[in-house]
């Protein structure tokens, strides 16, 4: 029976002593966790402090446009129009453009004979008669229209037996309102002049397809 009684004492005494050992271990720990210095912390920078925002003035407000009636803007308009028209250029209207050939050119006119004369025998006769509109030019003392020279210069060039040579036969001026224009008056001068020569020679110049000769010309021969 002692036996048994001191076995149960040895296991109280174990046990007593292992909680007792237990709890001076956390006691220790907890003494130890208070001594330890508080652990340190970084703290962040503090942000900048931003401008006071500035003061802005209250912004003011304008009347309402004056509305403008009707006949108000036609009257301004008109008078913009009338200075307009008070300081503008007279313009003169457009002249409209004419065919040289058109028998309504009232231009001063030029009307010239090409003449053709043979090497050997010094026959001569009217090789042409032409109409220019161009001012007749002064050539070695003689008055030339330059587009008969230009075909005398262009014949003489491939001719070997003929001479040719122009003539200023006529200037016709502009002619007043109500008469035949100058282009007109050419016409008919150049038509007789096919005309008589035909009737004379029995043909009427080499050169010349138009104007066709008129053999019962009420003009004058020349």
């Amino acid at each position: 029976m002692n036996a048994k009684l001191l076995s149960g004492c040895t296991s109280r005494l174990f046990v007593v002593g292992l909680c007792g050992l237990c709890f001076g271990w956390i006691g220790v720990n907890a003494a130890h966790d208070q001594a330890r210095p508080p652990l340190r912390t970084t703290t962040p920078p503090a942000a900048p402090a931003r401008p006071a925002p500035a003061a802005t003035t209250p912004a003011v407000r304008s009347s309402p446009p004056t509305t403008v009636t009707a006949p108000v803007r036609q009257a301004a308009a008109s008078e913009v129009t009338a200075n307009r028209n008070a300081t503008a250029r007279p313009v003169a209207p457009p002249t409209p453009r004419m065919h040289g050939n058109s028998a309504s050119n009232n231009r001063p006119q030029t009307v010239y004979g090409i003449y053709e004369t043979k090497r050997g025998t010094g026959e001569t006769r009217l090789h042409k008669a032409g109409i220019s509109g161009t001012e007749p030019k002064l050539s070695v003392q003689r008055q030339v229209s330059p587009r008969a020279e230009n075909q005398v210069r262009s014949k003489n060039r491939t001719s070997t037996d003929t001479v040719y040579r122009s003539r200023v036969l006529e200037k016709i001026p502009s002619q007043p309102p109500g008469q035949p224009t100058a282009r007109q008056k050419a016409l008919q001068l150049e038509r007789e002049i096919v005309t008589n020569h035909t009737v004379k020679r029995g043909q009427r110049p080499v050169d010349n397809i138009l104007p066709k000769p008129n053999p019962f010309s009420p003009w004058p021969r020349r």
